[in-house]
């Protein structure tokens, strides 16, 4: 038996390229110009969810920002916001 919390790699198979977790930042990344998250990137997150990789959106904003940026992407994944001092679940509400 392995030990508790110990790290396995993720194999790249045909339906999955190997990813665990994509991190993309929010700002002139996910968002546009016009801080809205186009449908060409909301099917992007979608596939790398779907080819089996967890999808966290990374910010150096605060939570209340998040909530109506992102909601498009759905509430099933954490979020890091404020440069990375609070991990924050939409679905739960909980930091």
């Amino acid at each position: 038996m392995g030990r508790p919390n110990q790290m396995t790699s993720v194999q790249p198979t045909a339906e999955s390229p190997g990813w665990g977790v994509v991190a993309s930042d929010l700002d002139g990344t996910l968002l546009n110009s016009d801080r809205y998250l186009t449908d060409r990137t909301v099917a992007a997150v979608g596939r790398v969810r779907s080819a089996g990789a967890r999808f966290v959106v990374v910010t150096g904003r605060p939570v209340r920002w998040l909530t109506p940026r992102v909601e498009r992407l759905g509430d099933d994944e954490v979020m890091i916001a404020q440069n990375g001092a609070v991990v924050w679940h939409p679905a739960t509400n909980e930091v």
